[in-house]
């Protein structure tokens, strides 16, 4: 889902199997941190913390990036739940902005 939403789409020649390398490799308290909305154990949208976007002005991070969810979850909060557990999870980790 991250693959077509953010590579594909956007023309970003990153690999397949970089993309799946990056997000196997997040943690719950380690930026990058990668949360994932599930029904029936399957994947209906992500959204991610990073420490930095924009590296020449550091005073921006935490970072939300890469909010999606499945077409057809759309307009029924899972976004609205990402982004509240993202600010849930900022601010266990010690950050009063996001």
């Amino acid at each position: 889902m991250i693959y077509k939403e953010f590579i594909v789409k956007t023309g970003n020649s990153m690999e397949w199997e970089n993309v799946v390398k990056h997000f196997s490799n997040t943690t719950d308290h380690i930026f990058p941190i990668t949360l994932v909305a599930l029904v029936n154990e399957k994947c209906i949208g992500t959204v991610s913390i990073l420490e930095n976007d924009l590296h020449i002005r550091e005073l921006y991070k935490p970072w939300l990036a890469s909010l999606n969810t499945k077409p057809e979850y759309r307009g029924r909060g899972v976004g609205q739940e990402l982004v509240a557990k993202t600010i849930s999870v900022v601010k266990e980790l010690g950050y009063k902005e996001l």
